[in-house]
């Protein structure tokens, strides 16, 4: 997982963080349960990047409205 985040007017923090692996050669339920694991992992992290600089997290896309709209 990527992050950068404006800590100014000209710079910037960016952090590098490793998920996990999933191992295909596990059994398929605990295959599921390391791919929730590394879920759970990513929503935490994200959501405490999202806390730590809320208005840098925008999405310009209007996904809201649909075609011709």
């Amino acid at each position: 997982m990527v992050v950068c985040v404006r800590t100014g007017e000209a710079s910037y923090f960016a952090s590098i963080r490793r998920l996990g692996e999933v191992s295909l050669r596990s059994p398929r339920p605990e295959r599921e349960k390391q791919a929730r694991d590394l879920l759970e992992r990513y929503v935490s992290w994200l959501e405490s990047d999202c806390r730590r600089a809320p208005y840098q997290w925008f999405n310009f896309f209007d996904f809201w409205t649909g075609p011709g709209e």
